[in-house]
């Protein structure tokens, strides 16, 4: 479990909220932003969404050569 103390926690706490999801619990930045708002109104605002939006880019990309260097030490 994850204690965000925020008097709103609306904006900035939910961005760092949901990039913690996307990083430790594998999410994509559509399934933690639906994630949070089924049980908190968040409204991060256009520059965090930009900025949570290359994030997911880049962990995609990581976890594309991840798996790429996995299938390629695989002994087939």
């Amino acid at each position: 479990k994850l204690l965000v103390h925020c008097v709103m926690g609306r904006s900035r706490s939910a961005t760092i909220f949901l990039a913690y999801l996307m990083i430790y619990e594998n999410m994509t930045v559509v399934d933690a932003i639906d994630h949070v708002k089924r049980r908190r109104r968040i409204i991060p605002n256009w520059g965090f969404l930009k900025q949570l939006r290359e994030l997911d880019t880049h962990l995609l990309d990581q976890r594309r050569a991840q798996n790429t260097r996995v299938d390629e030490n695989t002994d087939t």
